[in-house]
């Protein structure tokens, strides 16, 4: 079995704060008017199109996610979790754990939760999950 990894770096010239893209839980779209803001949102569909297809051919998936993100308040990312069939768990790391610098508490959201058991359980890394 073969397993790629597929990395999206957010551009580091763009703002990222809440304060910057005026994104708040009740307004996770942010301000639109923003190039930046938009084109983001638009990146946020293209893995949502990607994560549906992945579902449809039952392959697994797994994302991550910065704890403080508002991903999960995204009305695209709301309507995948919505369609029938589809099973997303999410646990908890840090990016510590993996050669980072600070601890960075990161999401990790998969399609399977066994498989982010599996995943970490053959990375060497200690498993510790996080709200299910």
């Amino acid at each position: 079995m073969k397993i790629k990894v597929v990395s999206t770096s957010f551009p580091q010239d763009l703002p990222r704060s809440r304060g910057s893209t005026g994104r708040t839980k009740a307004k996770p779209l942010g301000w639109e008017q923003y190039d930046c803001v938009k084109n983001a949102n638009i990146m946020v569909t293209r893995v949502i199109i990607l994560l549906i297809l992945c579902e449809a051919k039952k392959i697994f998936w797994m994302m991550e996610q910065p704890v403080n993100s508002l991903l999960q308040e995204h009305p695209m990312f709301q309507k995948f979790l919505a369609f029938r069939g589809v099973s997303v768990r999410r646990t908890s790391t840090s990016m510590i754990w993996f050669g980072g610098k600070s601890r960075k508490p990161t999401w990790i959201y998969a399609s399977y939760l066994v498989w982010i058991v599996n995943f970490f359980s053959v990375q060497g890394f200690l498993f510790f999950p996080g709200k299910q």
